[in-house]
């Protein structure tokens, strides 16, 4: 399991006793420092992955794997946050296992459309955009004098499209990309067609996609792809 990440610019007496507390392996005073940086730096990867580690030591499971999420959505490279997680997983009792992988194009199409993407397609279709009115504006002002082929135009609009295409597929991925990690020992299943009771228990540290909120209860989906409503305070959203 990796170590700490330190991090002297941010709140630097809370980074030191944070720091402290958790090589006197005194966890919960040292989560009580992370949880304050994290607060205060939300959009920081390096709070969240020490609260990861610190959680995995207080063997809260569920809180770890929260942890580690919520670092690997600010910093999707972050290597060590995602080798932890899989750690916390693998200490999950009961773990509810991923439904069948989609097929090689599925996983293609999801792969050029993830969230993070989203930045990088709307500056191509942005700059596509662009260079197709400047073309059409230089070949009306500049007919007798350049030959710009129909050709060129085509491809640079089909080009926009596609980036296009691919900007909103990300927006679409980033609004639907919703996660929450049931951190509750005993957290309960409901089926969401009212027409049984009977519930299956979700084991504490499980990564849910969530879907809807219904009163005091999320309707979620499994990693297996069972849906099913879950009472909110047994899980905290991937925010």
């Amino acid at each position: 399991m990796g170590g700490l990440t330190a991090n002297a610019t941010l709140h630097q007496d809370a980074w030191q006793k944070g720091n402290h507390f958790y090589q006197e392996k005194q966890y919960d005073s040292a989560a009580y420092y992370f949880e304050q940086i994290a607060s205060a730096k939300p959009a920081d990867a390096t709070p969240f992955y020490n609260l990861g580690n610190t959680y995995y030591r207080l063997n809260k499971v569920g809180l770890a794997v929260l942890n580690y999420e919520r670092a690997l959505k600010r910093r999707p490279s972050y290597k060590e946050a995602s080798d932890n997680l899989l750690l916390a997983q693998s200490r999950i009792p009961g773990n509810v296992h991923s439904k069948q992988e989609d097929i090689f194009f599925m996983r293609w199409w999801k792969a050029i459309t993830a969230p993070q993407l989203i930045m990088v397609w709307s500056v191509l279709s942005l700059l596509f955009f662009i260079s197709l009115i400047g073309l059409l504006l230089y070949r009306r002002l500049k007919k007798d004098q350049v030959n710009i082929r129909p050709q060129m135009i085509g491809a640079i609009t089909l080009l926009w499209l596609l980036a296009l295409l691919l900007a909103f597929s990300s927006a679409y991925a980033v609004l639907s990309d919703v996660k929450g990690v049931v951190v509750a020992g005993n957290a309960m299943l409901m089926p969401d067609n009212g027409k049984s009771k009977t519930a299956v228990n979700v084991p504490e540290g499980i990564t849910l996609k969530m879907r809807d909120k219904k009163g005091n209860r999320y309707e979620v989906e499994l990693p297996d792809g069972t849906i099913g409503l879950i009472q909110e305070d047994a899980v905290q959203l991937v925010d």
